[in-house]
């Protein structure tokens, strides 16, 4: 079973067809590649789409496969998103470390 990290949260929806303004903790945010699988609340989702966003640089646009319109993410809207602790990798440098670890 996955050990799952915060890395995030959904900020609000954007658009009309289901995408999501999340801001991340996150150094390295193409770990969210296509296909990834993702935790948002206590639902999973595989990741379509991830690209910046206007505003902050920690901000960014993320599709997710099963939302479908602004209906289902305004659900998601304020909820934690996470990322599968085997996903982030081991190769942490020198100066990183997870507050779970």
């Amino acid at each position: 079973m996955p050990r799952w990290i915060p890395i995030g949260s959904v900020r609000r929806p954007h658009g009309l067809r289901g995408q999501l303004r999340v801001q991340l903790n996150l150094e390295r945010p193409e770990l969210l590649a296509p296909g990834t699988q993702v935790q948002v609340g206590e639902k999973l989702f595989f990741v379509e789409k991830r690209g910046p966003a206007p505003g902050p640089e920690d901000v960014f646009l993320l599709t997710l496969r099963e939302v479908q319109g602004r209906d289902q993410a305004e659900v998601l809207k304020g909820q934690t998103l996470f990322l599968s602790r085997e996903d982030l990798g081991e190769d942490l440098e020198d100066d990183d470390f997870l507050f779970v670890d």
